[in-house]
């Protein structure tokens, strides 16, 4: 059962989201029907907490980073798959929020086959997807063992064995599986790395091992988050990137409305 103080700390928060202005005792007074003096005495343990902060010696309070990375993490566990019917909706939540979306292949795939053509190329059979390499007898013999691996487990073994010229071959058949893209310009504001060339590709989805991503990529303040999404009869991964505060919330309402 929740107790008052994340009560409190959720009411602040969403009234942030809703608002984007600081939060004083008295407006939640209002929304909650709890006096500001008692609302005031869990604003200083939550400052204690580090859950909120104030930004001027008078003003409100707004949640902190810690706050809202716990809060989103809490929601977003909950969240199932969402279906889009088309790309119109990522375009306006673009426009709306600010947000970078990509819309990819799960590539949730086996390797089924490691074909020798002709002794010139080596074609490695993803079900639906097929990347081509350069013959040779030992890359052949080196993916054969490979066989009913998942493709996300043979890039881990190739990083690790730094074969930069199969990796690139595999991403590039994986770029096939990008959808849809907008948000470039934003995304380029808020990762960390100074060159997001090499990951604003098909890339990208290898950071997100967990459905939740911070200051593992992003600059402070600012998240992505990898959604289960059903598309062109598909299964997908919709990635969202912006600012911590943003209401993804509403985002999501908004892309379950236009189902």
């Amino acid at each position: 059962m929740i107790n008052k103080s994340e009560y409190i700390l959720k009411s602040i928060i969403k009234t942030y989201l809703e608002e984007q202005n600081p939060i004083g005792s008295m407006l939640l007074q209002d929304n909650l029907n709890v006096p500001a003096s008692t609302i005031r005495v869990y604003f200083k343990r939550l400052d204690l907490e580090g859950y909120i902060c104030k930004l001027h010696a008078s003003g409100g309070r707004i949640p902190t980073q810690k706050a809202m990375q716990q809060y989103w993490q809490n929601y977003f566990s909950k969240q199932k798959e969402i279906t889009l019917k088309n790309t119109y909706t990522l375009l306006n939540i673009n426009k709306d929020y600010e947000l970078f979306a990509m819309l990819i292949d799960n590539f949730d795939y086996e390797l089924k086959e490691v074909l020798n053509i002709n002794e010139q190329f080596i074609l490695l059979n993803f079900n639906a997807m097929q990347a081509i390499l350069d013959y040779s007898e030992d890359r052949f013999n080196f993916f054969s063992q490979f066989l009913n691996l998942n493709l996300a487990s043979i890039k881990i073994i190739l990083n690790k064995l730094a074969l930069n010229y199969e990796l690139k071959q595999i991403n590039k058949m994986q770029n096939d599986g990008i959808y849809y893209l907008c948000g470039e310009k934003k995304f380029a504001n808020i990762v960390k790395l100074n060159s997001f060339n090499s990951i604003l590709n098909s890339n990208l989805l290898d950071y997100f091992n967990n459905d939740l991503v911070f200051s593992e990529l992003f600059l402070p303040e600012n998240m992505g988050v990898s959604l289960d999404c059903f598309y062109l009869n598909k299964k997908c991964k919709l990635i969202l990137a912006g600012s911590i505060y943003t209401n993804y919330e509403e985002v999501l309402n908004s892309l379950k409305e236009a189902m």
